[in-house]
């Protein structure tokens, strides 16, 4: 037996050796894969709809039975349904029921036409939620901690009695006291591109008003906030938005005569039984769903053996005003990327066939991304479906404290979220080939849809303009100082002062890299940490204020733009009073969060209220505008959004914060350029630079592939810079992810040994000497601008994969660029790729 086992350890090593020679390259979730399999398009059976609109493009059905909207494509002859059309297990047994009661020599075949396959583990209440275009996720008013209810526009149940419209005959009816209404459709001002569904639900006091809108794009759903009414209102949890549409899975059960012959008095007589026992799984189409997990995250359709946890997006991060809890601990794991932008989507087959790209353009700040594996492992799905839908909050429980000892109840919001939704589902078709038609079912055709929605003159997020620099710019940032503990109060730990930043950009630009931008962080007394918020407190020691001025006009004049960096949001009882600058958590007390291996002076973070941030803001501009500053750099405000409860009457919302914020950036000199650390999309339309660009997803086990869906939707609108080389993203692989995602190199820097930072907070920076990397900046320069500056005056329009590990990026100017990930070279069209290179291909 040992032997035996000897023998297969030497097979599988010898295979894994033979795999490594040859350069069998193994894809992981950090890779895009090649596009998955072509499907089978099945025709629309129109079987109990009713067509309402049709356009160029497509044509639109209802069905009122179970409340069902389907779109039939002409463009490809796929048709996409807002639910799983299901006619609901209880009708179907007791319609067959009632059949046989009625017709005991019914035929085999009159009972099969009547005994459609029931969904398998599904009860009532799925059904319903499978068919719903509106899940309502409700609260309970006794006892508010307990679990969320779910609800929907179609759920139903059904009875056998007397038909009404038949006299001495029984039909099968919906209860009325347990069934929604989904008959009330109706058009809207004699307008065909605009329809209203009226729904009553009944597990829950509340009616809805659905419109729907009909376009050549496809179609998008609303819901206003002053048209949800009823008396439970205030428990809804969340809504979400056709949690079934696009939906992967599913069994059925089919059906099967049994029949007993038995002998009576008059003969034989066969009685006969419709039973459902064989389960056999729905078609399975191959594709995937996009979320916007970091750059972009793909999650293959699969058939999983075991529970496996979803993913969940909070567009554009969490609500620390309305989180469970006033306070909370830095979690001891790296935190979850989370959507900078209120978009997802679907796509069937082999990216040339058929998908949808969902975005919202109103409630985003209250949006969620649910993607569920079926059975996924938080109960959220106990189907056999995998879906992806939004969700949007409206109201939660917290916990109230009510006094210093800490002694609490838990309550509800007192005043639920008010917001209109819009939804919009992009319809997508074909391979983009055709010009009347550019899109390709893909989630690079949903990333290039939404670049050119979010360029429209119309919507004015993003401005596409192609970059007139010979070659990419390099960012460089310096920390220039933080502040520690000494035995008498704070002292500041110099790493980097003005003069030695001047040094260090001279250097590389005498090794021959002239374009770069650059930031300054603990530029002034206090340092990252403890520096002042309102205006900038210049020291000598890291650089007076006559010391930046001139240094920042030296280096404005060799074509280098230094700026300052501030992070407005946290701030700290060392250094700022709480008392009218801290914004408050919905239960009155300051939000604040412990930080967890806390090596400086500060071990606990408050946030300034967003009224706070944007006088900060307006104050450090006015102070420093006659210093030669041609940007600024901002974090914190660019990606962190929260409501402020200054009192139980006087509330900021989200939506206020953005406006906020908003008003601030509309504030500032139109020469000014932006630098915004990971900026959500409500402030894109002010960013010049877009800084630590997420290179990867969060690597939850669903998803399966990693795509540049935030690069590509950004590309021309503004510079793309990666995260820090010199923190682990240096590897050759990691330099030509930087090209195939076309984003630009950066570093952060110090003139002196990181090690000094130690006893700061800023001790997680523990790389950053200049003289250690150096070789490597004009290394990764060099690689990455051979590549890139032939593209950065044009527009990216496709990404192909190859191969394993091998991508094809094509641009508009016909330049094509090829990244060969493996450890093989690699030819395509007669040109070879080297093992770990690039190759630009005219």
């Amino acid at each position: 037996m040992r032997l035996v086992k000897k023998i297969f350890i030497l097979i599988f090593i010898l295979v894994i050796v033979n795999a490594t020679v040859h350069g069998f390259y193994v894809e992981s979730n950090k890779d895009t894969k090649r596009p998955p399999e072509s499907v089978t398009v099945v025709p629309l059976n129109t079987d109990g709809y009713t067509q309402i609109q049709e356009n160029e493009n497509f044509i639109y059905y209802y069905k009122k039975h179970n409340g069902i909207l389907a779109v039939y494509d002409k463009r490809n002859n796929f048709t996409w349904k807002s639910g799983i059309d299901h006619d609901y297990d209880q009708f179907i047994e007791q319609t067959v029921e009632l059949f046989l009661e009625q017709n005991p020599n019914a035929t085999d075949e009159e009972l099969l036409a009547l005994a459609k396959p029931l969904e398998d583990q599904m009860n009532t209440t799925r059904e319903g939620i499978g068919n719903s275009m509106v899940l309502i996720e409700y609260l309970n008013r006794e006892n508010v901690t307990r679990p969320l209810v779910q609800t929907g526009s179609s759920t139903k149940t059904f009875i056998t009695a007397p038909d009404l419209s038949n006299p001495g005959f029984e039909s099968v009816q919906e209860r009325v006291s347990n069934s929604v209404d989904t008959d009330v459709l109706r058009m809207v001002n004699n307008d065909p591109n605009h329809y209203r569904l009226d729904f009553k639900f009944k597990a829950i006091n509340v009616d809805l008003k659905v419109h729907l809108y009909f376009d050549l794009d496809g179609y998008s759903v609303e819901i206003r906030d002053d048209e949800i009414e009823g008396d439970d209102v205030d428990l809804i949890g969340s809504i979400a938005i056709n949690p079934f549409m696009g939906s992967y899975g599913g069994k059925i059960v089919l059906p099967e005569i049994e029949s007993e012959t038995i002998d009576t008095d008059e003969g034989p007589v066969t009685i006969k039984e419709v039973v459902w026992n064989q389960v056999v799984q729905k078609p399975r189409n191959p594709g995937y769903i996009f979320v916007p997990d970091g750059s972009g995250a793909l999650i293959r359709f699969a058939d999983y053996s075991t529970s496996l946890q979803g993913y969940t997006g909070n567009v554009y991060g969490q609500d620390i005003g309305q989180l469970p809890s006033h306070q909370r601990t830095e979690p001891n794991y790296v935190p979850f990327k989370e959507p900078t932008m209120p978009v997802f989507g679907i796509s069937y087959g082999d990216g040339t066939q058929a998908a949808f790209l969902s975005y919202t353009t109103k409630g985003a700040e209250y949006m969620q991304i649910y993607a569920r594996p079926s059975n996924s492992a938080d109960s959220y799905n106990l189907t056999d479906y995998m879906i992806a839908h939004s969700r949007y909050l409206f109201n939660k429980p917290y916990t109230q404290v009510y006094n210093q000892s800490g002694a609490s109840y838990q309550s509800l919001f007192k005043e639920r979220n008010h917001f209109d939704i819009r939804q919009h589902y992009v319809l997508l078709a074909g391979d983009g080939s055709n010009p009347e038609n550019p899109y390709a079912a893909d989630y690079v055709g949903m990333a290039l849809k939404y670049r050119d929605y979010l360029s429209d003159a119309s919507v004015g997020i993003l401005d596409l303009e192609r970059s007139q620099d010979a070659n990419i710019p390099l960012r460089v940032d310096f920390l220039m100082s933080d502040a520690k503990k000494s035995l008498i109060g704070i002292e500041d730990i110099v790493t980097t002062n003005v003069w030695q930043v001047k040094v260090i950009l001279d250097e590389l630009r005498n090794m021959g890299i002239s374009n770069m931008n650059s930031g300054v962080l603990g530029y002034q007394k206090g340092g990252v940490t403890l520096g002042r918020k309102s205006h900038p407190e210049w020291v000598s020691h890291i650089g007076s204020k006559n010391d930046f001025t001139r240094i920042v006009n030296e280096l404005n004049d060799l074509g280098i733009d230094l700026s300052i960096q501030q992070e407005y949001t946290t701030i700290y009882e060392e250094n700022v009073f709480l008392i009218g600058n801290a914004m408050k958590h919905i239960g009155g007390w300051y939000a604040n969060q412990n930080i967890r291996r806390a090596t400086g002076p500060v071990s606990r973070k408050y946030y300034a209220t967003p009224w706070k941030v944007s006088e900060w803001i307006t104050g450090t501009i006015n102070e420093t505008n006659q210093m030669g500053f041609e940007s600024y750099t901002y974090t914190g405000v660019t990606n962190q959004l929260y409501s402020h409860y200054e009192t139980s009457d006087y509330v900021v919302s989200v939506t206020d914060s953005i406006n906020i914020y908003q008003e601030a950036f509309d504030r500032m000199p139109d020469a000014l350029k932006i630098n915004g650390v990971t900026p959500n999309m409500y402030l894109w339309k002010y960013m010049d630079r877009h800084l630590q660009t997420p290179m990867f997803n969060t690597q939850h086990l669903i998803e399966t592939d990693t795509v540049p869906f935030l690069q590509m939707v950004l590309n021309g609108s503004m510079e793309l810079y990666a995260t820090y080389s010199n923190f682990s993203f240096y590897e050759q692989r990691d330099i030509l992810r930087m090209v195939d995602y076309n984003t630009y190199p950066s570093f952060i820097l110090t003139y002196d040994p990181a090690y000094k930072l130690v006893s700061t907070n800023s001790s997680d920076y523990y790389s950053t000497e200049y003289t250690l990397y150096k070789d490597l900046i004009h290394d990764i320069y060099l690689q990455v601008n051979g590549a890139l500056a032939s593209v950065q005056q044009t527009l990216w329009t496709g990404r192909t994969v190859l191969a394993p590990g091998v991508i094809l990026n094509t641009y508009e100017n016909g330049i094509k660029v090829v990244i060969n990930y493996t450890d093989e070279p690699f030819i395509y069209q007669g040109t070879t790729i080297d093992a770990l290179n690039y190759r630009v291909v005219i």
